[in-house]
């Protein structure tokens, strides 16, 4: 309501100083003495530019409602229908050109308030002009001012311009109060979208500020613009510090990442863990997310995503601690079962050499069962240090197919007669990992396959990139793994062979999980077992 106020004041001001001036520049140049008509108009006008002046000062600096406001609205339009009558009747009465006046009153009422109000405007602006054009005629207002543009009005015009002013009146105050309408429903619509934009803004705004994980955005040029209080607790840096500055001097850990996205923008980095130096004597673990920001004209920047790793590391530590424990456990029990095995042959053929005389050679069947049985226990024993303690990782970026290639030979050469076919299909692939562990690895799979192939049979060996990364299969035509025992073939001293200790697949996933990768069994193609070895790149 004050706006309309203010508009209508402003609009009244325009209008009285374009009449004050186009008075003044005709009277100017007419060089003579004004009469007492022009004078009466100078002295309305200046009226009106006092009464317009304290108007406004009273609402810029005093206490008014919506209520006092329409008041005064409406008063402003009753004076500014007063002021058209006036004008008209001092420049001309039924032949003034300024009639049009009346069209001020009935537009601010039609903005201000409703078509109704309007029409009531229009009516109003019609009635004081046919009673102006009435006491013309009748002679009750005097029609030869000095100064006025004609004297007596014809009774025939006056019914002519009466019933055209009306006409004009209605119609505009009908568009006017429509336009009105319009204007004050799509005023409310727009009053209503902003609310609703407002409170879309605030719950982003408190969604993004909730996030229990770090949100950064960057914009094309890769400069900071938005940094949640998370974000600024992972990376150590104030958002009011961080914003419109290069992204990689905020987080010099994402460059390797950013430019891994060139060329593929669009693309999602599913996962990646970073180190950030946030702190020289601890650095941060942090995973990130890296995705394109969009908005409707296409991509705008880069969405980061990131979170403090540092309780999920103890945690996984911690389980990891708890599934050692309880894999120890079980080692202990089947290393005990395992030795007792040797021990009780061991023991059976000592026996039995002490009952016989001492000039009597001595057994060569005991003595190769005391042998057999004592390699068997230290095989055990080492296969058991190697499962439970772990050497630590010398990761050196190594040709994997070379290392296969070796291996494979290796393992043909020692094959004793078995008849094995060794069918290769090496890829050229290069990643970080432990040379010796990695052998053991290859040698662990290809013993598994020939031990269940028995006597002949074909195996199959595959090196190939798999993305950043190298997978590696190990496959043969022989049973295969039962479904029964499938889920815990890669459990410690668990196997299914008479002589196996159960160590070798479980090292093997060891060793996989060490290096960040993964060991799979699945079935092949000529349906017997599958392990898919899967490392991550470097």
């Amino acid at each position: 309501m004050r706006g309309r106020m203010v508009l209508m004041l402003a609009v009244r001001f325009l209008v009285v100083t374009a009449l004050l001036g186009s008075s003044l520049f005709f009277d100017i140049r007419s060089g003579k003495e004004l009469s007492s008509s022009q004078w009466l108009l100078y002295y309305v006008v200046a009226g009106f530019y006092v009464m317009t002046l304290a108007y406004g000062l009273w609402l810029r600096f005093g206490r008014t409602t919506e209520g006092v406001l329409e008041r005064n609205l409406q008063v402003q339009v009753l004076l500014d229908v007063g002021l058209a009558t006036f004008l008209v009747y001092l420049t001309g009465g039924v032949e003034s050109p300024f009639s049009f006046f009346y069209a001020l009153p009935i537009i601010n009422s039609a903005i201000s308030f409703t078509r109704q109000r309007a029409m009531w405007t229009a009516g109003l602006s019609c009635l004081m002009l046919g009673a102006l054009f009435v006491m013309e005629n009748q002679g009750i207002l005097p029609v030869n001012l000095v100064g006025r543009v004609n004297a007596e009005p014809d009774a025939t015009r006056v019914v002519y311009l009466l019933a055209l002013n009306d006409s004009v009146f209605f119609a505009i105050a009908w568009l006017a109060g429509t336009l009105g309408e319009q204007l004050r429903r799509t005023g409310r619509e727009l009053k209503a979208t902003e609310e609703d934009l407002s409170a879309l803004m605030a719950l982003t705004r408190d969604i993004v500020t909730s996030l229990r994980s770090g949100l950064m955005a960057l914009d094309e040029e890769g400069h900071v613009s938005l940094l949640n209080p998370m974000a600024e607790e992972i990376i150590g840096c104030r958002a009011r510090d961080a914003l419109d500055r290069p992204g990689l001097d905020v987080f010099p850990s994402l460059e390797p990442l950013l430019d891994a996205r060139e060329g593929g923008s669009r693309q999602v980095l599913n996962r990646a863990e970073v180190m950030h130096p946030r702190e020289v004597e601890n650095p941060l673990p942090v995973g990130l997310t890296l995705s394109p920001l969009y908005n409707a004209d296409g991509t705008v920047g880069t969405l980061v995503h990131m979170q403090d790793l540092t309780e999920l590391k103890t945690m996984q530590a911690s389980v990891q601690r708890a599934e050692r424990l309880a894999s120890l456990g079980r080692m202990a029990a089947g290393l005990a079962h395992e030795i007792r095995n040797p021990l009780a042959s061991i023991s059976g053929s000592v026996q039995m050499l002490r009952r016989g005389p001492e000039e009597q050679a001595i057994d060569p069947r005991l003595m190769d069962i005391i042998l057999r049985e004592t390699e068997r226990l230290d095989k055990l024993l080492g296969d058991f240090l190697a499962y439970a303690r772990p050497r630590p990782l010398r990761l050196v970026a190594t040709r994997v197919d070379l290392i296969v290639s070796e291996t494979v030979e290796m393992f043909r050469s020692g094959l004793d007669g078995q008849d094995l076919a060794l069918e290769l299909d090496l890829a050229e692939a290069k990643v970080a990992l432990d040379q010796d562990q990695f052998r053991q690895v290859v040698w662990n799979l290809l013993t598994n396959a020939a031990e269940s192939l028995g006597q002949g049979g074909r195996i199959w060996i595959r090196v190939a990139r798999e993305g950043e990364g190298v997978v590696v299969v190990v496959a043969d035509d022989g049973p295969g793994v039962p479904e029964e025992i499938a889920e815990h073939i890669f459990e410690p001293f668990f196997t299914s062979k008479d002589l196996g200790t159960g160590l070798g697949l479980a090292s093997v996933s060891q060793i996989a999980e060490a290096h960040g990768g993964v060991v799979e069994l699945g079935r092949s193609e000529a349906g017997g077992a599958e392990f898919i070895l899967r490392l991550p790149g470097s």
